[in-house]
């Protein structure tokens, strides 16, 4: 059994004011405009115990909101870039090994840069045309594994064993791309009781082996800060 499928949509984020401003040019900031394209193909194999499903997509930007701050590093604005394009892939599969266990796994790329953009900082034009757009990761990969042991009893149903691998990056923080976070990895896991139908206990774990990685980056009064 198999699907196919198009779609084509257009996005709108409407403009606004800058409240905290350093350049009167600044206090407007314009409307959004994006159509996005895709298309996929999602199929069953083996009686539905292997489902994948793969597809491709490209977004052209007008306008696209820039948040920033302001050049003293007091207050953020929020401002325009010329065009910016975003295509990639993703790919995601479910297997069903044996009857009370499943794995998926997902895979996504994104290539999101600006095709123009040209930032003027009380008359210091910068050129980030070309460059990759902030807080996008290039690549997400995520291996999810979930194992169930049904009981024989009437309050409490099923005990679900679910252990997941999650992978993020690169991505940049700022339009420059000066400041970058590096792909990294992370280990989780979970074990809950399910009761009743209607309740579950669970006990959890994330970041299991403590991979450090930045949540966050900006600059501010001069300095930069990061957080972890």
């Amino acid at each position: 059994v198999y699907s196919v499928y198009v779609s084509v949509a257009k996005g709108y984020k409407t403009g606004g004011f800058n409240s905290a401003v350093e350049d009167m040019k600044d206090v407007t900031f314009k409307p959004e405009y994006s159509w996005n394209y895709e298309a996929g193909l999602k199929f069953n194999l083996l009686n539905n115990r292997i489902t994948t499903e793969a597809s491709v997509f490209y977004i052209d930007w007008r306008d696209q909101q820039i948040y920033q701050f302001n050049p003293s590093g007091v207050g953020s604005i929020l401002r325009n870039a010329g065009k910016s394009e975003s295509k990639g892939f993703e790919l995601l599969m479910k297997v069903i090994p044996a009857r009370l266990l499943s794995v998926t796994t997902s895979y996504g790329y994104t290539h999101a840069t600006f095709k123009n953009y040209k930032n003027d900082k009380k008359g210091i034009i910068t050129d980030y045309s070309g460059n990759y757009i902030p807080y996008v990761p290039r690549h997400t990969i995520s291996v999810n594994a979930n194992y169930s042991i049904f009981l024989n009893n009437k309050i409490m149903n099923n005990i679900d064993i679910n252990a997941q691998y999650l992978g993020t990056g690169s991505l940049y923080w700022d339009e420059a791309n000066m400041n970058k976070q590096s792909f990294y990895n992370q280990f989780n896991a979970k074990i809950s009781l399910k009761i009743l139908q209607h309740a579950e206990l669970g006990i959890w774990a994330q970041n299991i082996f403590n991979t450090k990685y930045q949540t966050f980056y900006f600059e501010a009064l001069g300095n930069s800060f990061v957080q972890y």
